[in-house]
């Protein structure tokens, strides 16, 4: 049976070129052989060059649109989604000129390259599609904002145009590309979640704040709600660290969860016990002294006294117009809005001093220092047992003023 031995048979599909290889089939029907062009090991396609200007062998393009029945193609490049998702392989023709047609290499082996030069590149190395030369490629990962196509891998390096590869595009994805990855919309500073409440299970973008239900505080000078909790130190602990109230509890024995602050006396909290700080300011005395001797005239009697916890702080000053005469001493009622004194353990009498202070006294002229008058704090009546009252005694002066400040405990 004749095999075309003298013209050319009839190819019924696929592509050939001059030099290429051909499946021949014998077709009983028609006594004869049919002939279907292949390439083996290698795909290749039949393309339009879409450039607008003539693109040539090895370099990288995309699949860009269709005419006929024919895909379309430009360069690739890897700077950005559109020029790169869609790279489907090399240039194998010589050229093809703007709005012709030509053959590209989609995957196989590649030969008589001249674009792997030994001074860069070495047998083995990837090649990648380069996101700075349009249809070029380069050994060096691209890596975000540039996009990365894998385009396959140098089988022989050559400073001529003996290069080789094997051709085996493999772009790579959009985060949002994922099949388990929702991420399509992402705004400024969100993050990546994953969501096992839906199925199968997805990861999803969205802002801290809508991730955690709430907005998290500053780092600088943050504003805590709720009841914050923090590591607690090992005692003798002395730096920055946050001390928690289980530390400062050890630190200090008091209980502090037991206490809360009281400002003038007014409950800050509904706790059990309390700190109390008062300060009324400067007042004026609400009771008259006595004065051994004729007593000074028109006086300006001020005190102030402030309490932190247990303790209670006072002053004292009396200033007069008029002199008095032969003064030895000084009493007066305790003012009814100072804190009661707390009385140790074993004083009875009404006559025995709590708290002792020094004192002093001046005359008008002040051409001395002032007189110190020795006196203080005492219980002057047994019942009721809140009866207290300050005395100061000393050497007899014409007194213009008297003054008197100390502390004691309630």
């Amino acid at each position: 049976m004749p095999l075309y031995r003298n013209n050319d048979g009839a190819l019924i599909g696929g592509d050939i070129w001059d030099g290429g290889e051909m499946l021949c089939i014998y077709n009983a029907v028609l006594s004869g052989f049919d002939c279907i062009g292949t390439s083996p090991n290698s795909l290749f396609a039949y393309v339009t060059n879409d450039q607008g200007a003539t693109i040539t062998r090895g370099q990288a393009v995309i699949a860009f649109g269709g005419t006929g029945n024919r895909i379309t193609v430009k360069l690739a490049q890897g700077n950005n989604d559109a020029n790169s998702a869609q790279t489907i392989g090399f240039v194998f023709s010589t050229s093809i000129a703007a709005n012709q047609k030509g053959i590209i290499i989609i995957q196989g082996y590649f030969t008589d390259l001249s674009l792997f030069p030994t001074a860069t590149w070495n047998d083995g190395d990837p090649v990648y599609l380069s996101p700075t030369t349009p249809g070029g490629v380069t050994k060096t990962k691209p890596y975000a904002p540039n996009h990365l196509v894998y385009l396959g891998v140098v089988a022989t390096a050559n400073n001529g145009s003996a290069g080789r590869m094997y051709v085996r595009v493999q772009n790579g994805y959009e985060l949002d590309e994922l099949h388990n990855v929702q991420a399509q919309t992402p705004s400024l500073n969100d993050t990546l979640w994953y969501d096992n409440s839906v199925s199968p299970g997805q990861w999803k973008t969205a802002s801290i704040p809508t991730i955690l239900g709430y907005t998290p505080a500053n780092i600088a000078s943050p504003a805590f709600t709720g009841t914050p909790t923090a590591p607690t130190a090992t005692a003798g602990t002395n730096n920055t660290q946050i001390a928690t109230t289980a530390y400062v509890d050890s630190a200090t024995g008091v209980a502090l969860s037991a206490y809360s602050m009281r400002a003038n006396n007014t409950a800050a909290s509904a706790l059990a016990s309390s700190f109390t700080f008062k300060d009324l300011g400067e007042q004026t005395l609400p009771v008259t002294p006595s004065w051994g001797g004729t007593a000074p005239t028109g006086g300006t009697l001020r005190y102030r006294w402030f309490q932190i916890g247990n303790v209670v702080h006072f002053n004292f000053a009396f200033t007069y117009t008029g002199a008095g005469t032969s003064n030895v001493n000084i009493n007066f009622d305790h003012p009814s809005d100072m804190p009661v004194p707390v009385i140790f353990s074993g004083i009875t009498a009404t006559v025995t001093f709590l708290y002792r202070y020094l004192s002093y006294v001046a005359t008008t002229t002040n051409t001395n220092p002032p007189t110190g008058w020795y006196g203080g704090l005492k219980r002057t009546a047994t019942t009721p047992s809140t009866t207290y009252g300050w005395q100061f005694s000393g050497a007899s002066i014409a007194a213009t003023s008297w003054a008197a400040s100390g502390t004691y405990f309630t």
